[in-house]
């Protein structure tokens, strides 16, 4: 009921009429003394005492599956494995390759929700996150995939018309084009004379998807920051062209994040390492295209 947002879906995926899964829940609360769900017209919401028992249960159902999968015979993935992935990699980097894994992993039902949003294992049932940063200092396993350099670009036709910045100071005399959840925020880092540089920057418009960000860009609206993956073909092209090259900082990289409450699965292992395989093959082949 949790997991599916109320009584009616969790009906339809347990097959079980409503009232029977109401029933259960009455039930269980009659034995443990307790509120667990606070029901209304309009929503279904845990208590605090409903959040805890359903973390406790997930993680020991998440134990429990992962113990059968370990010691299957045939080694093959089973079962169901939730990630999250943001926008510009799903798009460019995961979304191409993620039928080699599916047809690796036939058994394996994958679940994928494509956000920048700060989701919680437990409580959203998620596995493993993909992420291009890590700004908060948690318990959780954080493994380093690789590096994710960005670029800064802009147009042709906003070039011409507005001039290339030779230094990061002169963007103030620029229209800056910024993401939301993004390196490339309100803040530019910049490496100057081997120092790291914060800069403020003024943005005209803002985004909290690069594909958004990246049209704009491309319409001539002005100059963005991205990772080098979400615009590499654009630049090839001559549709966007890089600028201040000489004052880039490393600002970002890719990891791959899983809960430390318990070990890790099978399926969540295979798929780290799936994306570490698809990551390093885009780093060995980037050369060929430049």
């Amino acid at each position: 009921m949790v997991e599916t947002g109320g009584f009616a879906a969790a009906s339809r995926e347990l097959r079980l009429a409503v009232s029977t899964v109401s029933k259960h829940v009455d039930v269980l609360e009659t034995r443990l003394k307790t509120t667990l769900l606070l029901r209304t017209t309009r929503r279904v919401s845990l208590t605090d005492a409903g959040g805890g028992l359903y973390k406790h249960c997930r993680a020991i159902l998440d134990q429990l599956d992962d113990v059968v999968e370990s010691n299957l015979g045939s080694g093959a993935l089973r079962g169901r494995l939730r990630i999250v992935s943001p926008p510009s990699f799903t798009n460019r980097i995961l979304s191409p390759a993620l039928p080699t894994f599916l047809q690796r992993h036939p058994d394996l039902r994958l679940e994928l929700r494509v956000t920048t949003a700060n989701l919680e294992f437990l409580r959203d049932g998620v596995d493993v996150a993909i992420r291009m940063m890590v700004d908060q200092v948690s318990s959780d396993q954080v493994e380093h995939i690789g590096r994710a350099p960005s670029v800064l670009c802009a147009s042709p036709e906003y070039l011409r018309r507005a001039g290339t910045p030779q230094a990061p100071e002169e963007l103030a005399n620029h229209r800056c084009l910024g993401g939301i959840s993004s390196p490339y925020g309100e803040s530019w880092r910049f490496n100057v004379k081997d120092e790291i540089t914060d800069l403020s920057v003024k943005c005209g418009f803002l985004a909290d998807t690069g594909d958004v960000l990246r049209d704009a860009c491309l319409q001539g609206l002005g100059i963005a920051g991205f990772y080098e993956f979400h615009v590499e073909e654009d630049i090839r092209a001559g549709r966007l062209v890089p600028i201040l090259s000489q004052y880039r900082a490393d600002v970002s990289s890719l990891y791959a994040i899983r809960p430390s409450t318990r070990y890790a699965s099978p399926s969540v292992l295979a798929f780290i390492d799936f994306v570490r395989e698809i990551w390093k093959l885009r780093e060995t082949t980037k050369g060929t295209h430049a």
